[in-house]
């Protein structure tokens, strides 16, 4: 299971870490965000919400200046949800580390 006090300090990514991955706008921002991404990709240390991934979907399909096309956006949100997902659940109860929520 995922808790956010275990001594392992997974880390929750935040919506706009992501969003700036995506983002020509903000070049500075975006190199920064992709660092960070790889970081946690590569520690396994990042865990995403399903609520961050539908706000991702908004934000990247219907307000950047360069809109996603929504297949690709789709795909995007595919593959990350090969990270750490943590359900949001009647009981807040997370998806043990590495059990894909596809599954």
């Amino acid at each position: 299971m995922i808790y956010m006090s275990d001594k392992n300090e997974y880390n929750f990514v935040d919506t706009n870490i992501i969003v700036y991955c995506f983002d020509d706008a903000t070049l500075i921002k975006k190199a920064t965000a992709l660092q960070i991404m790889e970081g946690l990709w590569n520690s396994h240390k990042g865990v995403l919400s399903l609520r961050v991934l539908k706000e991702f979907f908004v934000i990247v399909t219907r307000k950047l200046a360069n809109k996603m096309d929504f297949q690709d956006a789709r795909r995007v949100i595919h593959d990350l949800m090969t990270w750490n997902v943590f359900l949001e659940t009647k009981w807040t109860e997370p998806l043990p580390v590495g059990q894909n929520i596809l599954e």
